[in-house]
């Protein structure tokens, strides 16, 4: 009876903990999301320095996400000719 005790309160304990990561993982994709919208921001203001920023640091936070580099290569490509158009 004891170890039967034991492995509910074992898999309760892990269903807890599931649901702390699952929650730790969408704030780190709501603020992925955020970040990259600054990005965005930045680079319709013409503010390539930053825009190229903010892309970096979502792509920090998740390697995968499309959109930031999508957005990293919008960026320096505007950057790149506003710089040779002077």
């Amino acid at each position: 009876m004891r170890l039967r005790n034991a492995n509910l309160s074992a898999k309760r304990s892990l269903g807890r903990l599931c649901k702390k990561w699952e929650g730790l993982m969408m704030r780190g994709a709501h603020m992925m999301k955020r970040i990259v919208n600054i990005g965005s921001t930045y680079l319709c203001e013409r503010n390539y320095e930053k825009a190229i920023e903010h892309y970096q640091k979502a792509i920090t936070l998740d390697p995968n996400y499309d959109i930031a580099w999508e957005g990293l290569a919008d960026a320096k490509r505007a950057l790149e000719n506003r710089d040779q158009s002077k």
